[in-house]
């Protein structure tokens, strides 16, 4: 959770940066890298198919019938089958450019006082009310 208000402006690239240089296993790095870039190829396969639908007509309400779930798994199918052969020509194409499992990474950049303050602020906050909490 603390990750989360430290890196909540922070682009991937320099989320993956300071996960090595706090000297993270290089795996979990990778792992954090391609989770990443598979939740983004998701949110991307989503709004493709959502617009499909609302194209053709297709409004969720807010209690499905049968014919709505019926539309909603086999979407859901499709995306998945449609992400599985997405994520095989990734790999495919990473290892035909001989990747093996280690990324070079680029001068670290330095992070504005502004930027840092405001994660560190809410920590701090949320410490406070910790104990204020506990006591």
């Amino acid at each position: 959770m603390i990750l989360a208000f430290v890196f909540y402006q922070a682009t991937t690239v320099s989320f993956l940066k300071v996960l090595r240089q706090l000297k993270v296993p290089v795996i979990f790095v990778e792992l954090a890298f391609f989770t990443l870039r598979f939740m983004d190829v998701f949110r991307i396969e989503i709004k493709n198919m959502s617009m499909s639908l609302r194209s053709k007509g297709f409004r969720a309400r807010k209690i499905f019938n049968l014919q709505e779930v019926r539309v909603v798994g086999q979407v859901l199918g499709s995306m998945f089958t449609r992400a599985m052969g997405r994520s095989d020509r990734i790999y495919y194409g990473m290892a035909s450019r001989g990747y093996n499992g280690q990324t070079v990474f680029v001068e670290a950049e330095s992070i504005p006082i502004r930027q840092a303050v405001v994660p560190v602020l809410i920590i701090a906050l949320l410490i406070v009310i910790q104990f204020v909490w506990k006591s």
